[in-house]
Parts: structure tokens; C-alpha cells; sequence
């Protein structure tokens, strides 16, 4: 076998490497453009992901906040009125304790959504804002918003439970 029998010509460029570790090594000048290529492409379907969820987010919120208009609506529940049971302003009440939480969980989760384009956009996208280590893939695809490693959000809430801890005794 000779030495030519062993190189490697690049699909992209046609250039000649003596390995495919040296192809990979960003020897290849198409072969890296293809990958800032394939990198923007990947970085845009982040960014259609996110701008859908926050979208679907927003449309539950107009959803929600329509509901919570019309029950707040002044004098919908008073001693007088229809629904002057107990029973009946106790359920309203609930429903709309329920309607509230609801909202300010979707209002947080549009805000950190928000926040994730814009680390997107300045580049600063799944790197960790605690130890600046890269966010793993699954946690990302599970939950796009998110700002911190598996690790450090652990380190978070053990921290956020000793205080509670602390606090009640």
C-alpha cells in the first residue's frame, strides 16, 4: 500500500488530506463553511422552536386574561346578585385564584422564552450563567428557556431549600 492509496480527497472542495482528522481539522476551507453553514441552520431552528413556544404562551395568556375580565367584571359577584351563594362565590373565587396562578406562571415562562432569544441573538445561548459551562442538549430540547446546567440548578435549589428551612425554624 502506498501513501496515495491512503489519502483522502474532501467532497466539498476536492482538496487531498493525508487523514480524515486532517479533513476535520478545519484544514478544509468549504468543509468549515459547510459546518458555520450546518451551525446557523441548527441556531435557526432554535430560534423558530423558541419564537413558536412563545407565541402559543402568549396566545394562552390573551386566552387567559380574557376570562379574568369577564370575572372580575364589577358587580358579577355580590351579595345580591344570582350567584350569591356561598357555594356558587366560593367556586368563582377558585376559579379565578386557578386563572391568576396560571397567568403568572405563563407570564414568567414568556418572559424567560423572551430572554433566551436574547441570549440567542448575542450568541450567549445554552452556555450556563453560573459556571459558563455548555447546557446539555436533552435540557435544552426539554426546556429552551432555561439559563443554568443540570449541576448548578441542583446547587440552586438546595440552596433556595436551606434558606426555607432556615427561615421557618
Amino acid at each position: 500500500m502506498t501513501l496515495c492509496e491512503n489519502l483522502i480527497r474532501c467532497f466539498d472542495c476536492g482538496c487531498v488530506f493525508v487523514s480524515v482528522e486532517a479533513a476535520l481539522a478545519e484544514d478544509c476551507p468549504r468543509s468549515r463553511e459547510g459546518r458555520q453553514r450546518e451551525g446557523r441552520i441548527v441556531v435557526d431552528q432554535v430560534r423558530e422552536r423558541i419564537e413558536r413556544e412563545l407565541a402559543s404562551a402568549m396566545d394562552r395568556l390573551r386566552q387567559l386574561g380574557g376570562a379574568v375580565v369577564i370575572e372580575e367584571f364589577p358587580g358579577a359577584v355580590d351579595n345580591d346578585g344570582p350567584l350569591a351563594d356561598p357555594a356558587d362565590r366560593g367556586k368563582i373565587n377558585e376559579d379565578r385564584e386557578v386563572i391568576l396562578a396560571t397567568r403568572s406562571l405563563l407570564v414568567e415562562r414568556a418572559n424567560r422564552l423572551a430572554e433566551a432569544l436574547e441570549r440567542l441573538r448575542k450568541s450567549q445561548y445554552g452556555i450556563c450563567e453560573e459556571c459558563g459551562e455548555v447546557i446539555a442538549p436533552a435540557r435544552l430540547q426539554a426546556m429552551p428557556e432555561v439559563t443554568t446546567c443540570v449541576r448548578c440548578q441542583g446547587r440552586r435549589e438546595r440552596t433556595a431549600t436551606q434558606g426555607r428551612v432556615t427561615a421557618s425554624s
